[in-house]
Formats: structure tokens, C-alpha cells, sequence
């Protein structure tokens, strides 16, 4: 992983630490970043075991696995 989507996906896991019901458009917001690289990183992020998504769109929020 290089090093800026190193730092991307750990800034992604902050901004769930502080908010678990965050959107990836908030997410992309935050980081003036797009939604599309948001997902892929968070999609990543999934694959990896680092966060999981609980429950479904409307009322599910994320959870970080591993730190």
C-alpha cells in the first residue's frame, strides 16, 4: 500500500472512531477526496479486517475491528 492511501485509510478509521454512523460522503467531505476513492478504501479496509459494517444502510453503523 503506498503511503498516501496508508494515511488516507487511517485518517478514514479516525473519522470512524469519532463517528460510527458517518456516510462516505461525509467521509469525502472531510478529506476532499471522492466518494468512489472512499469506498474503494473502505472496501480495503473490510478486506483487510480492520472495520466491519453492522446492521444495514438506514440504521447500520461501522465498527473498527483491529487498531
Amino acid at each position: 500500500m503506498a503511503n498516501d492511501e496508508a494515511s488516507t485509510s487511517k485518517k478514514i478509521i479516525m473519522i470512524i472512531n469519532q463517528d460510527n454512523n458517518v456516510t462516505t460522503e461525509r467521509i469525502a467531505n472531510l478529506l476532499n477526496i471522492s466518494r468512489r476513492a472512499v469506498a474503494k478504501h473502505m472496501k480495503r479496509l473490510q478486506e483487510n479486517g480492520i472495520i466491519c459494517r453492522v446492521g444495514g444502510r438506514a440504521i447500520g453503523h461501522w465498527e473498527i475491528v483491529k487498531k
